[in-house]
């Protein structure tokens, strides 16, 4: 019975359907292992029921083998408390894994320990030199690290081994506005436009590279796109709403920081923006409304400061808007412009 359930089970996990990578893997044998807990149960039940004192053999034995099983497992286990401690204990116990020193080099990256991040890349690369996969991510760690004409060459060492791939058009695209080379990077991200023509992200950064080069309706309509395809994104509302403002359309770039803060709420950079936007639309109690908040989540932000000044001058309280410059200097000692905004209201007072 035991065998004829271990080795039933064990067809549809013995690899006649590849999943995944990998050839085989623990997990594979949790159900088919019944079978073998079957026959072994029944097996000793039989053999020592032939015993004179087997019961308390049996009992011994038993407790015996859970003791084992259990203090083994709690070793074990030790090993998945996390992603980190799994992957470096498979590197500790394999070799040239390219997989688990991937996957480490990812768990890195995302805590942010970026040269340990590329290292383990590395290591993997050393296993798959040809894989556009690794290139890429090593690419992503050297970029967090500074290191940008090093990412460069991976991203486009990628790009040579998969030319199909959006992401590192995008990659390449972001590592070019890095290095200052904007009109570059619109090229990779038309690139990547090209292969994947509803990434949002890729049109948001279309929009900042057009931004940076003064081409407002362009950058209007790439934003645009970002948030027709991706209207959860808080970035691209929040950089739609920037450009609006450049334009002076204020009326629709309050919808825009409206709903950017409706998906990050305790954004000090979004509410300061919408502080300023209201403003200029006359609207000056909600205004200081949400100037206040961006102070609150972050009081350490000049501009901020200053924008609060100018609200409390338009609404005649200037001995309010005295103290905000006062903040500015404190944050900015001898700065021009706000020693210059001081004397005027102190000369108004």
């Amino acid at each position: 019975m035991g065998w004829f359930w271990f080795l039933g089970m064990l067809v549809p996990m013995i690899g006649l359907v590849q999943v995944g990578l990998q050839a085989r893997a623990d997990r594979y044998t949790y159900l088919p292992q019944i079978g073998l807990f079957i026959g072994a149960t029944w097996g000793a039940a039989e053999l020592f029921g032939k015993w004179r004192h087997g019961r308390t053999v049996a009992v011994v034995t038993a407790l015996l083998l859970v003791t084992a099983l259990g203090a083994r497992t709690y070793d074990e286990t030790s090993h998945w408390r996390n992603s980190e401690t799994l992957w470096n204990h498979a590197i500790e116990n394999t070799s040239e894994n390219s997989v688990a020193q991937n996957s480490l080099g990812t768990v890195l990256l995302e805590k942010g320990e970026f040269e340990k991040a590329a290292r383990h890349y590395e290591e993997a690369l050393k296993v798959e030199p040809d894989s556009a996969v690794i290139h890429g991510d090593l690419g992503k760690a050297l970029e967090r690290a500074g290191r940008i004409d090093e990412a460069m060459f991976e991203f486009r060492r990628a790009l040579q081994l998969n030319p199909r791939s959006a992401d590192v058009f995008y990659d390449l695209g972001n590592v070019s506005m890095d290095k200052g080379q904007t009109e570059q990077a619109i090229s990779y991200y038309d690139g990547a436009i090209q292969i994947k023509p509803d990434f949002a992200g890729v049109y948001n950064n279309l929009g900042n590279a057009y931004l940076g080069l003064g081409q407002l309706d362009e950058a209007i309509s790439n934003y645009r796109k970002a948030v027709a395809l991706r209207p959860d994104l808080p970035d691209p509302q929040y950089n739609l709403g920037n450009a609006l403002s450049k334009k002076g359309n204020f009326v629709e770039a309050i919808a825009c920081y409206e709903a950017s803060l409706r998906i990050r709420p305790n954004s000090a950079t979004v509410h300061n923006s919408l502080g300023v936007a209201l403003a200029a639309a006359g609207r000056t109690s909600e205004a200081l409304e949400h100037l206040r908040d961006s102070l609150r989540l972050d009081s350490n932000k000049p501009e901020t400061h200053r924008n609060m000044a100018r609200v409390l001058a338009l609404l005649g309280r200037r001995d309010e808007a005295v103290t905000q410059l006062n903040e500015v200097l404190r944050l900015m000692p001898g700065d021009v412009e706000t020693m210059q905004q001081l004397r005027e209201l102190e000369g108004e007072r």
